[in-house]
């Protein structure tokens, strides 16, 4: 998982699986370098993965996982919801 304007990875954050009715079926933490591993999954199958961090705006995917065998690979990316004002760049008087 990276974040959307530097590129770099998110640790620490949450990523959820839910299989198509919405029910919860694991939740992980990115590790330092911002992978996640949501283990054995059923192939075809259609789920949705949600991303979540403090100070991000939460991120919600559909996915199918492919009908063939090996890893699957869905890229995460959160946008920072605080964004940080420079002295003399906000519009609120001096």
């Amino acid at each position: 998982m990276t974040d959307s304007e530097s590129n770099l990875p998110i640790a620490g954050a949450q990523v959820v699986l839910y299989d198509n009715d919405m029910e919860k079926l694991r939740t992980v933490d990115t590790d330092s370098e911002g992978h996640y591993n949501l283990g054995t999954v059923d192939c075809d199958t259609k789920y949705r993965i949600r991303a979540d961090k403090t100070d991000y705006e939460t991120n919600e995917l559909p996915y199918t996982v492919p009908k063939t065998t090996g890893n699957t690979y869905l890229p995460l990316m959160l946008k920072k919801r605080i964004v940080k004002i420079e002295e003399g760049t906000d519009s609120g008087p001096s």
